[in-house]
């Protein structure tokens, strides 16, 4: 995974709760678009197979509707369009028998060691069915399989997942190049965020119907708040968060030497492995200013940084690695620079 996606999951699970809260609080899904998603999801409740739920012509006509009040069929000269019911529903019930084989998959439990295979099994599933006009595949086939297999596939559509998780919208050919990056990325998403996604799937209605659903709507909403708070450049709020600290304690540190300081506070309380959000805590520094300021140093201080973070002095690199997802611990080399400041 390149920097820049790492970067995205690390903010969206910094935020996860918040960017839920936002997507509530948007309301983007009334009327057609939220009556037939949900009698949808209820159809395929009452089926224990994904074989039965695909033959239901109650469900799939639910489905039907699903899509066009999801903005997936419209009226005039567009791209827009659904192919005819009946074409749709005999391409799922063709590839029935390979879409039992994933009933019992869900996200959330899929290992790193699973997620290559099942995200090329999923893309097979998703070229196979016929759902609108056109070459491409990947926004149609994902928001219709999302209701069939609605533990395992998440909807993806151009607006929200692939501009937040790939910084554009643009799909190419039939969106298998994209559908490769994105489906690992909600995989770790979902890893990472477990826990505060079965507790929304267990208090919060509405559209928040499914595991997988729960991750979109975490990304709608994660990009509603950046586009209500778009931080200021980076070297402003670097240069203000400086002065701030410089009025704390007099010392004036650059960022690396703040984050040294945030380590050798946590190792001292006997935290040998931290995340980026413990740093942040540790130096109590609002998200959006440590996200834009801080959160590319740590990646260019990584002993295993894949590339493309900033330059920094070489007395700073190599400092720590990752160990997990998200998670850290220092070098020996980071662990000499930690004594140092202890000695001083």
């Amino acid at each position: 995974m390149e920097p820049r996606y790492e970067r995205n999951i690390d903010e969206i699970s910094d935020r996860f709760d918040d960017s839920l809260n936002a997507f509530d609080q948007a309301n983007l899904f009334t009327g057609p678009s939220l009556y037939f998603h949900q009698q949808t999801i209820a159809f395929r409740k009452t089926h224990l197979h994904v074989t039965e739920a695909i033959y239901d012509q109650s469900l799939m006509e639910a489905l039907y509707a699903t899509l066009t009040a999801w903005g997936m069929h419209r009226m005039g000269k567009t791209q827009a369009k659904l192919c005819d019911f009946h074409r749709m529903w005999n391409s799922f019930k063709q590839a029935a028998e390979f879409l039992q084989g994933f009933e019992n998959y869900r996200l959330m439990d899929l290992s790193e060691n699973e997620i290559s295979t099942i995200t090329a099994a999923v893309w097979a599933a998703i070229s196979q069915l016929e759902v609108g006009i056109g070459q491409v595949k990947l926004v149609g086939g994902a928001k219709a399989l999302h209701h069939i297999l609605p533990d395992l596939v998440p909807p993806i559509d151009r607006e929200y997942t692939l501009q937040v998780l790939l910084g554009n919208k643009r799909i190419k050919e039939t969106g298998w190049q994209e559908f490769a990056l994105v489906f690992p990325q909600l995989h770790q998403m979902a890893r990472r965020n477990r826990e505060r996604v079965l507790q929304a799937l267990a208090h919060r209605g509405g559209m928040n119907s499914s595991a997988t659903k729960i991750l979109d709507n975490a990304l709608i909403g994660y990009r509603l708040l950046k586009k209500q708070n778009t931080p200021a450049p980076a070297v402003p709020l670097e240069k203000a968060e400086r002065g701030r600290r410089v009025m704390q304690t007099g010392i004036p540190t650059t960022i690396p030497e703040q984050i040294l300081i945030a380590m050798q506070q946590l190792t001292t309380a006997g935290k040998m492995r931290f995340s980026r959000v413990d740093i942040r805590d540790t130096l109590q520094i609002q998200s959006d200013v440590f996200n834009a300021s801080y959160n590319p140093i740590i990646q260019a201080m990584r002993i295993d940084q894949p590339g493309g973070a900033p330059n920094i002095a070489p007395k700073y690199q190599g400092v720590f690695r990752q160990i997990e997802r998200g998670v850290y611990e220092l070098t020996e080399y980071g662990l000499k620079l930690i004594g140092r400041i202890r000695s001083k």
